[in-house]
């Protein structure tokens, strides 16, 4: 677990933050 936060999947970031943007357009529509 602490491994993990240590340092963090960069590309697994990126999906999940291009998925709260695109959610986030999305909802102001």
């Amino acid at each position: 677990m602490k491994e993990s936060l240590s340092y963090p999947n960069m590309a697994d970031l990126a999906l999940l933050y291009n998925d709260l943007a695109e959610t986030y357009v999305a909802g102001r529509r």
